[in-house]
């Protein structure tokens, strides 16, 4: 039993793995990265996202289609913050700028 469950454990683990620590995520950035979170784990782990850098206008476009999907939740509000989170996390981090 164990042995069949091994793999699994070890395919939602990678699944699992995110790239961003919570608590490296700017003050000001904090609201986002929750909306991001909440709304993108309903329909897909949040490893697709973090393995994807895209340039800044190509989230803003990423995010439409996912804000047309049934059960997203994604609205213009917080597809704004959605898309805010995802361009800090593919940009240069300076130490205490969002």
């Amino acid at each position: 039993m164990v042995r069949r469950l091994a793999p699994l454990l070890l395919l939602l683990a990678l699944e699992a793995r995110a790239d961003v620590d919570p608590d490296e995520v700017p003050e000001a950035l904090r609201e986002s990265y929750d909306v991001f979170r909440v709304r993108c784990s309903k329909c897909h782990p949040l490893s697709k996202p973090y393995n994807v850098k895209l340039p800044g206008d190509q989230w803003v476009k990423y995010v439409a289609k996912m804000k047309r999907r049934q059960g997203s939740g994604i609205n213009d509000e917080n597809g704004a913050k959605i898309v805010e989170f995802l361009r800090w996390k593919d940009g240069p981090r300076d130490a205490g700028s969002p």
